[in-house]
């Protein structure tokens, strides 16, 4: 039986195989050092049910990281796994040649699990950005009726600027949200508006990437593309890896380099999931937005070597 305990400072329950019993414990959400129980002191005291916090764990269980190694003290995976095929999860990067079907097929199953919070965070990115747009509207509306149309269209300026980087950090928590739900991890709604540590990372790989990927674009739209298929999983190694801007596009390409071919089919989907959802009264799109970003939270996952749906040996 593995020894379960609570961290000392966060109180995130912590599980750790038994032969780890009297060793120290960093715990991985907040950093404090903890000792780790005897095993038959293990559960004293605060009985956790099956399905508390920290409990569930997928199986197999996982392959500890490069920065874990040496530390049997992580978090327990939790929660979802689809019937078809348990996955097996990784922190550590290893380039994986992935298949569209398993893309698709794991990124359906947990969207099918997890439609609630997914709805949730989808409606608000969706509704701020409406919120926003209404703002500049009305901006430009007000200040044109009272004859100062150039003061309207600058304060609309404004208003759009500040909507792109409420979008950027807003989407930095969906897409730590979309990676815990694909690791099978509880999620919580309230991670949407954690993506403040990582904004000015992210915001600075973004405009890198957007420069390159319009001056590809202005040559002949090809090249354009080629730049996103070869280096798109860098936002997602910013988020997950926490790797710094230029850092993130050398480690992404190596990724993409041996997923061209799928990342181009799931582009193709993802475009054609989305115009299926705006055909449906549009309100289609707050179904089909979410499981796009699973099927690219999915294909980053597997693409880096870090999710596995083939069996084990």
């Amino acid at each position: 039986m593995p020894i379960e305990f609570r961290c000392p400072q966060c109180e995130k329950l912590l599980r750790v195989p038994d032969e780890s019993a009297g060793a120290k414990a960093k715990c991985p959400q907040c950093g404090a050092i903890a000792d780790v129980p005897q095993s038959e002191a293990t559960n004293s005291g605060d009985q956790a049910s099956p399905f508390s916090e920290g409990t569930q764990s997928l199986e197999p269980t996982a392959r500890p990281t490069a920065d874990e190694a040496g530390n049997p003290y992580r978090s327990p995976s939790s929660g979802f796994a689809p019937a078809a095929a348990k996955p097996s999860i990784s922190g550590e990067i290893v380039p994986t040649r992935a298949e569209v079907g398993d893309v698709i097929s794991y990124a359906w199953e947990v969207w099918k699990s997890n439609l609630g919070i997914l709805l949730g965070i989808t409606v608000m990115v969706f509704g701020v950005n409406i919120l926003f747009s209404i703002v500049q509207n009305v901006f430009v509306a007000v200040f044109e009726q009272q004859g100062q149309p150039e003061l309207g269209v600058l304060l609309s300026s404004l208003v759009a600027f500040c909507s792109n980087f409420a979008q950027i950090y807003l989407g930095i928590g969906q897409a730590h949200i979309i990676l815990k739900l694909l690791r099978g991890q509880r999620a919580e709604f309230g991670e949407l508006f954690g993506g403040g540590p990582l904004f000015l990372r992210v915001l600075g790989a973004s405009i890198l990437a957007g420069l390159a990927v319009t001056v590809g674009v202005l040559a002949c739209v090809v090249p354009g593309i080629l730049l996103m298929l070869f280096f798109w999983p860098f936002y997602y190694l910013i988020v997950d890896q926490k790797a710094k801007a230029i850092e993130s596009f050398g480690m992404a390409r190596p990724i993409a380099q041996e997923n061209v071919g799928t990342a181009f089919v799931l582009w193709l989907a993802s475009i054609g999931i989305m115009l299926v959802g705006m055909l449906a009264l549009c309100f289609g799109v707050l179904f089909a937005a979410p499981l796009v970003s699973l099927m690219w939270g999915t294909a980053y996952l597997m693409m880096s070597g870090q999710l596995s749906t083939k069996p084990q040996n």
